[in-house]
């Protein structure tokens, strides 16, 4: 069961990852335009905030298959590569780049379904800790590879390639075994009713609402930590390609940082959320520097303490949610904390080139500090209300 399950999540991470940049490569070659190129992040994250719309269907449909029929999708939107060329191109690299990224937003919610449906409270971490591992290592592996296939035989042979990988996932999730109450059709998906549930849910549960407001917040900073990168490179006159090497020591410690993430218990989820802050933070502050060895260590720590955020943040949200709204919950969580992330990148560049890049690392070491210390304030008000509870009964 877990092995089909990390190899099939193992090979839906290197599909959408890959696409990041060989269809950036792929515009820019035939467009030789800079924003042309980039747009393609934004084709693939916008289409998470409508992801919600669909909650309903991943709550009353058999995850596995669910997982299936969005690959097949994005499958047949991505073939017309194979046979496109020159500008036509651009819009059919845009066109599976919004695909790949809504299939994500639905393979997120149903992977959470599997997850919560499949394993014991207490092992529901450990699990989210190897599949992060496998996304993790993804990370790192895919943009290789799918840059090399791409640079040497050329969009064909990569898009035959992501073809080939789509199916191959589809039959390890199609082959998991899942609990008999899974596959019973609770509602019909096509209505509307209860749509809003997720949303609904998020905003009535105390300690869910403040957790996630707390991770948006700590989501504004994100995006400063790449653009501060970029901003380091033009300081130090560096090549631009230099940029490559501070991701893979960032790729390499989110790797580490999810391998050791394994071992932590369900029920510490929050702190883990807090310790990752907290390292990141860290990371951050080492960015005012102008040698190369402290950003070096700064890129080790933001990565190392990533994941530890994602599956802290991941655990939490599945464990305090009813399994019948897993999909509109998570859904509807992916949708909402895609927006800080988004405002994070387009007004980092202006805030850094302002202030400089000293004061913005004290800054986001500040925000950082301040985000943990909440997280650990609502893990204690939630201890406080379980213990009040169990008192009762």
């Amino acid at each position: 069961m877990t092995k089909k399950l990390l190899l099939g999540n193992s090979l839906v991470m290197y599909a959408d990852l890959a696409v990041y940049v060989v269809y950036s490569l792929l515009i820019f070659d035939i467009s030789e335009s800079v924003p042309l190129s980039g747009a393609v992040f934004g084709a693939f994250v916008l289409p998470s905030l409508i992801s919600p719309l669909f909650g309903n269907i991943i709550d009353n449909s058999n995850p596995k298959f669910l997982i299936a029929g969005s690959n097949a999708i994005v499958a047949i939107l991505t073939t017309p590569l194979l046979f496109t060329e020159n500008h036509t191109s651009i819009f059919f690299a845009y066109l599976s780049a919004a695909a790949h990224g809504l299939s994500y937003s639905l393979y997120s919610s149903a992977k959470a379904r599997i997850v919560v449906n499949s394993y014991p409270y207490e092992k529901v971490g450990s699990i989210n800790a190897k599949l992060n591992s496998t996304r993790e290592l993804a990370r790192i592996v895919s943009p290789l590879i799918g840059a090399t296939i791409y640079s040497i035989c050329g969009v064909f042979f990569f898009i035959l390639t992501q073809l080939i990988i789509l199916i191959l996932s589809s039959l390890f999730f199609i082959r998991l075994p899942l609990m008999n109450y899974l596959l019973k059709e609770q509602t019909n998906f096509s209505s509307f009713k209860g749509i809003m549930d997720g949303v609904n849910y998020l905003v009535n549960h105390f300690t869910l609402r403040y957790f996630i407001i707390t991770i948006c917040i700590s989501l504004l900073i994100s995006g400063f930590y790449e653009v501060s990168l970029i901003q380091f490179i033009n300081d130090l006159s560096l090549p631009s390609s230099f940029l490559g090497s501070l991701i893979s020591i960032q790729g390499a410690g989110a790797l580490i940082g999810s391998l050791l993430c394994i071992r932590f218990k369900t029920s510490d989820a929050m702190s883990l959320v807090t310790s990752g802050m907290l390292i990141q933070g860290l990371g951050m502050f080492l960015l005012q520097y102008d040698h190369l060895y402290p950003i070096y260590i700064s890129c080790l720590l933001f990565g190392f303490g990533a994941p530890m955020v994602l599956i802290g943040m991941d655990t939490t949200s599945q464990t305090l949610t009813p399994f019948e709204l897993q999909g509109r919950v998570n859904s509807a969580i992916g949708a909402i904390t895609c927006l800080p992330l988004v405002i994070s990148f387009l007004i980092a560049g202006a805030v850094i080139i302002n202030i400089g890049r000293g004061y913005t690392s004290i800054i986001l070491l500040l925000v950082s500090m301040v985000c943990a210390g909440c997280i650990g304030r609502i893990k204690n008000s939630f201890q406080s209300q379980q213990d009040f509870c169990n008192k009762i009964s």
